[in-house]
């Protein structure tokens, strides 16, 4: 159990203090998490994971992926990347996926606990973002030489504000729009167990404090759209139960009293002068305004994916075929996905992430709310990045997927999370 927690953890750490490009360390906590699991399974007859269609959509997507890259090798002849990517796919889901899944249900860990350790490694990561941005912006010190990433050494993003010029965080990540999105899907997640869990104001206020002034050092325009989105829906559906449900005095006063406060604000906006030349930066990346004609933007890649799509749509051109044709991925989680494995392919990943967010909407509780906040902010940022690789994508299935599983065990009384370990109320 401890393992699968401390994975929970450092699942952030996906750049710093990387042994090398390939292992990073909630890849190598995962590896570990499922040679255990593994050799549990053996021993005690486990079941991978309990949905019979996500097992189907899973096995389906690697069968798919392998004809994708035979039909590859056939083409364009046989090329290490196209290995590289296709044992990704396999390794990436069986890891981060399936063994944390099925390691959850093992040890039947409560999912307090889980909200625990996912809370502590994002505090974790906001207070060394925060370092990060103090250290270049501030203190004019070369912050990533004293810290190990083997892939991405040096990163000197900048945003203009129209005053000055910041260099932009990226954290234990790659890059600052990968960091914003790491941070926003786990927000929720720490204003849960801070608020609904073990109830404490004060570190309530203190973590949302950290957490959105390190999301701010990203600059990054996604996670501003993103947010937005979330927060909209989210706001929108728990509202419409309130309304199905009724509101006491006390929730109408505040929903008028919270209008009211719109309404001035709005009105000040309005009628005053103010200078938003500090967004300007990211209102051109979100309207493309800043894009070159080079074929290294992002809207080039997608005209080069779109016209890899039309030439083989039903099994795609294999893993890894952006990279070997373009010297660079399409940007876009769900082109690359299209160009790689085809409408099947993507029909199948599709899949997956559909029964995912009806697994969801089955949760009792506000908890639902966390997971489609988290849900929602990985889906839209996944339009403009092609990596499937990072751990918390496919880990958060895992546990929507856990979390429902133990909403069938205890329908008519869920009120026990975790069993004999403890757990509770939602």
């Amino acid at each position: 159990m401890k393992l699968v927690l401390a994975y929970f953890v450092f699942f952030g750490f996906i750049s710093a203090f990387a042994l090398n490009k390939w292992a990073s360390i909630p890849l190598m906590l995962a590896f570990l998490i499922f040679i255990n699991i593994s050799l549990l399974s053996l021993k005690n007859n486990l079941v991978l994971i309990n949905n019979k269609l996500i097992l189907i959509c899973v096995y389906c997507f690697f069968i798919t992926t392998i004809i994708s890259f035979l039909i590859q090798v056939n083409i364009y002849g046989f090329e290490v990347k196209g290995v590289t990517h296709t044992l990704s796919y396999f390794l990436i889901i069986i890891l981060y996926y399936l063994s944390i899944e099925t390691s959850l249900r093992a040890y039947n860990i409560p999912i307090e606990k889980v909200f625990k350790s996912i809370s502590l490694g994002v505090i974790i990561v906001s207070i060394f973002t925060i370092i990060e941005f103090i250290s270049k912006n501030f203190l004019m010190l070369d912050f990533d030489k004293f810290v190990l990433r083997p892939q991405v050494e040096q990163f000197n993003a900048i945003y203009n504000t129209g005053n000055r010029t910041f260099f932009r965080s990226r954290g234990t990540v790659e890059e600052s729009g990968v960091l914003a999105m790491y941070l926003l899907m786990f927000l929720p997640f720490v204003i849960y167990y801070h608020r609904f869990i073990k109830f404490n104001k004060q570190k309530l206020i203190l973590s949302v404090l950290i957490i959105v002034f390190a999301v701010l050092t990203t600059f990054s325009a996604a996670g501003f759209i993103e947010y937005l989105v979330a927060f909209s829906i989210v706001l929108f559906l728990a509202l419409i139960r309130k309304i199905i449900n009724g509101f006491t005095k006390i929730q109408i006063l505040m929903n008028y009293f919270f209008v009211f406060i719109l309404t001035l604000i709005g009105l000040y906006l309005l009628y005053t002068r103010v200078n938003f030349n500090f967004l300007q930066g990211i209102l051109n990346k979100v309207t493309f305004s800043n894009e070159s004609s080079s074929a290294g933007s992002r809207l080039e890649r997608w005209n080069y994916a779109f016209s890899l799509i039309q030439s083989s749509p039903i099994f795609g051109h294999g893993p890894g075929i952006a990279a070997l044709q373009n010297g660079t991925g399409s940007t876009s989680f769900y082109l690359e996905v299209l160009i790689e494995t085809g409408i099947i392919g993507f029909t199948l990943i599709l899949g997956i992430f559909l029964i995912t967010l009806r697994y969801i909407f089955k949760i009792r509780g506000n908890v639902k709310y966390v997971y489609l906040f988290s849900f929602i902010i990985m889906s839209i940022h996944s339009v403009v990045i092609s990596q499937y690789l990072f751990p918390w994508i496919w880990t958060l299935f895992a546990i929507i997927s856990y979390h429902h599983n133990l909403s069938t065990k205890k329908k008519e009384n869920f009120t026990s999370l975790g069993g004999r370990n403890g757990g509770y109320s939602i």
